[in-house]
């Protein structure tokens, strides 16, 4: 996800070249598209024995997708 991610950041850069790093955090996180917590467990979790791991929040900010996926298209017309 983080060529995705700098390659948003590198839209938004070349559309304002002179905000602050900041400003350029807040348009990728408000730009995002928001994901909520999975329904169902990791397949990892049964196959391998790996730890439940358990998501805590709502659609656009939880502890497994952050803000949500980089949306371009929306960063760029930011």
């Amino acid at each position: 996800a983080s060529p995705h991610a700098a390659g948003v950041v590198a839209l938004i850069r070349a559309a304002h070249p002179g905000w602050s790093p900041g400003a350029v955090v807040a348009m990728l996180r408000r730009t995002a598209t928001g994901q909520p917590c999975p329904t169902a467990l990791d397949p990892g979790v049964a196959f391998f024995g790996a730890p439940v791991q358990y998501c805590s929040g709502g659609v656009g900010s939880n502890n497994f997708y952050g803000a949500g996926l980089v949306n371009a298209l929306a960063a760029a017309r930011g």
